[in-house]
């Protein structure tokens, strides 16, 4: 279809994109928190941390924070329904009918193109048929007047008998009436809920305009039957014979655009949901996912997050304790019990207890001298 323009870009649930809000502002708290001045601001004096961060060599590696980051983004996109093309509803029929109208006129026993015009016109309704396997179509046969030689059908092999018995000595009025075929083939149509396409098999046709009138809201196709050098009586937009199959692949090609076309009109066509081609940049991300470390330290982070701020070191859960070391964890007993003296003074850091660096090295100096 021609609804596939870059610019109508769009997305199908766009409040989906506010998710992206909360992710940035997470992001960023995250990696405001890991800044080591951020997590040794308030226990070393500013002038005395700044020269004793190391910092580590520059080197590149998979940060699980960006990892995460932007596999949420890119998750928070598909969700939102990107989508640049139209489809059709579900359940609406996905094959044009199509009505053949063949020539039997005695011009189509010529034999400039091998073996006669009509045999191989017949030929070409064959390959037809087989491509659109299953799709519904009927036949007519014209020369001076036109018949109905087998109305819609999707089964091609009751139209083969009929198709190899036709010639021109059967037609009662020689001629080439193709505008007579072309509105019994639009009557025979009228049942249909969109409209469908009448194919024209013939080596000329007369009163092009007329066929136009004929057809209606359907669409028209010819087929020439001539050979390259005779293209007289033959419309510029005619499909030309060829030995490739080119002329049949173009001939479908027109069939389903105007189909589409139609259907689209009647029914209404929708947006499509392209978000599912995000799957594959988020399952790769995941691959990462599996380094070592990566997991067990987001999870620990997502547990720890989920807990609420104790008022001291004493109302921690059992299991934050699981993540400190022993002198750590001895350290934050001693500050929640131990009254301020000198050599083991405490600070009050937001309502909380917390040993100060002098504390934390007495303690590990006791250690070292048992």
């Amino acid at each position: 279809m021609p609804d596939t323009l870059p610019f109508e870009l769009h997305f199908l649930r766009p409040l989906w994109l506010l998710a992206l809000i909360p992710v940035a502002a997470i992001v960023i708290l995250i990696a405001f928190r890991r800044r080591p001045e951020s997590q040794w601001g308030d226990v070393i004096a500013p002038n005395l941390l700044k020269h004793l961060l190391v910092k580590p060599d520059h080197r590149w590696r998979v940060d699980p924070l960006y990892l995460v980051a932007s596999g949420l983004v890119i998750g928070i996109v598909a969700l939102s329904g990107p989508t640049w093309r139209r489809e059709l509803p579900p359940f609406v029929e996905d094959k044009a009918p199509l009505m053949i109208a063949l020539s039997v006129a005695p011009s189509m026993n010529e034999s400039d193109v091998a073996p006669t015009r009509l045999e191989r016109a017949k030929q070409k309704v064959r390959d037809l048929l087989e491509a659109r396997a299953g799709a519904r179509t009927g036949l007519i046969a014209y020369s001076g007047t036109a018949h109905l030689v087998m109305p819609m059908t999707d089964d091609r092999a009751v139209i083969e008998p009929f198709l190899a018995a036709l010639t021109p000595t059967l037609m009662p009025v020689q001629g080439n009436n193709a505008a007579a075929a072309t509105a019994l083939a639009a009557n025979l149509m009228t049942k249909e809920s969109v409209a469908g396409t009448i194919l024209l098999v013939a080596d000329s046709v007369s009163d092009e305009a007329a066929v136009r009138r004929a057809a209606g809201r359907n669409n028209v196709l010819i087929l020439g039957t001539t050979s390259p050098e005779q293209q007289q009586g033959l419309p510029t937009n005619a499909v030309r014979l060829s030995v490739d199959g080119s002329d049949i692949r173009s001939l479908e090609r027109r069939i389903e655009t105007s189909y589409q076309s139609a259907q689209s009109a009647a029914f209404g066509a929708r947006w499509r949901d392209e978000g599912y081609w995000l799957l594959l940049p988020v399952a790769l991300l995941g691959l990462l996912w599996f380094r070592r470390g990566v997991t067990v330290a987001w999870v620990v982070a997502f547990i720890v997050l989920q807990l609420p701020v104790p008022a001291s070191a004493a109302d921690a859960p059992w299991f934050r304790t699981l993540w400190l070391t022993l002198s750590r964890d001895e350290s934050h007993s001693i500050a929640a019990t131990t009254p301020k003296r000198s050599g083991f003074s405490t600070t009050r850091c937001g309502g909380a207890s917390r040993p100060t660096v002098r504390l934390i090295f007495s303690l590990r100096l006791k250690a070292s001298e048992r």
